[in-house]
């Protein structure tokens, strides 16, 4: 069985909590989400990103969202790095990208995210490695999937600004993940479908 299979499988509620829900299934286009994440992996390992690993112990149905929200993660981070790295190289008015405020501010807004996110992830990891997988931990585990997609949206993005037309040029990170933002923000569920499904693990309906 293919990743994307697997994916599959837990989006259209092999598990109670998600099968409680009167939301229609998400239907992937497989063989696209299997070149997807073929084309990922291989980008990663190429550009050295470092995927955030999930905890070992897990709900079959939740593992896809982690997953998903560790790499989301870790791809923020490789924008973070390279658009450091070019800020710190890259000389405008006689003085390096850093040096201005805006840009230093910009990385310090993506920083602000990415270590969020990353705590986020390690207590729910956490709590997962205890035993503690209720409605609460899955509806945390719900809207993390949208924090770490939506801080991977605002990195690409700040990175891609930070690097200027270096940032639509192929072969730099942040305009591989750029491209990737839309199908990790949508693939093991809409946001929309995220907050729904939190609403009611959280008893808010």
């Amino acid at each position: 069985m293919s990743e994307a299979q697997r994916l599959h499988g837990h989006l259209i509620g092999q598990q109670g909590s998600r099968r409680s829900l009167n939301t229609p299934a998400l239907v992937l286009d497989l063989e696209m989400l299997d070149r997807n994440i073929a084309e990922m992996a291989s980008f990663a390992k190429a550009h050295n990103v470092k995927l955030r690993p999930h905890s070992k112990t897990h709900k079959s149905a939740d593992i896809a969202r982690r997953q998903i929200a560790a790499g989301a993660l870790g791809f923020a981070e490789a924008c973070y790095d390279e658009a450091l790295a070019w800020a710190r190289q890259r000389k405008t008015f006689g003085q390096a990208l850093v040096e201005h405020q805006v840009i230093r501010h910009k990385l310090v807004d993506m920083q602000q995210r990415i270590r969020a996110t990353a705590a986020w992830l390690e207590q729910l990891a956490a709590r997962a490695d205890a035993g503690d997988m209720g409605a609460d931990w899955v509806g945390e585990v719900s809207t993390l999937k949208n924090q770490a997609t939506q801080t991977m949206q605002f990195c690409a993005d700040a990175g891609v600004q930070i690097l200027g037309g270096m940032g639509f040029m192929r072969g730099t990170v942040c305009e591989r993940i750029y491209r990737e933002v839309k199908v990790i923000t949508i693939g093991g569920g809409t946001e929309e479908i995220m907050k729904e499904l939190a609403a009611r693990q959280w008893g808010i309906v």
